[in-house]
């Protein structure tokens, strides 16, 4: 299983889940002005060959990392995603917590706390 999966929003307005690329043209002394962020969608098959299936550029301020936890539906959890308590996902000093004002709990007993927790979004789904 790859414990480094990402998800982002892409420049058409999809969410596309995989693997993460930042790529700088080169062009060390202006990196801020030449960075590009995709995401690629991979598959290996075919006896181990890796496959690009998908790659599509993201924008940066909505890539997510993905926790290794799934909420009570079964749904898997991303940094910055948004529990029905208000409560939204971060990484916090040495690992994922649920964050709600200057309330943090980790995620593991904030999930084992209430079964009726469940993810209702993310803060990044009304960028325009």
């Amino acid at each position: 299983m790859n414990n480094y999966k990402f998800r982002g929003l892409t420049t058409k307005g999809e969410w596309i889940y995989g693997s993460l690329v930042v790529t700088t043209n080169w062009l060390k002394q202006l990196p801020k002005q030449h960075t590009k962020t995709w995401i690629i969608e991979s598959s290996f098959g075919n006896g181990g060959w890796f496959n690009i299936m998908r790659k599509e550029y993201v924008r940066p301020e909505t890539v997510g990392q993905f926790t290794g936890f799934f909420d009570n539906n079964g749904k898997e959890i991303y940094r910055k995603d948004m529990f029905n308590t208000g409560a939204i996902v971060e990484w916090v000093k040495d690992g994922w917590f649920a964050v709600m004002g200057d309330y943090e709990v980790r995620l593991s007993d904030y999930l084992k706390n209430d079964r009726d927790r469940y993810i209702s979004g993310n803060i990044h789904e009304n960028i325009n």
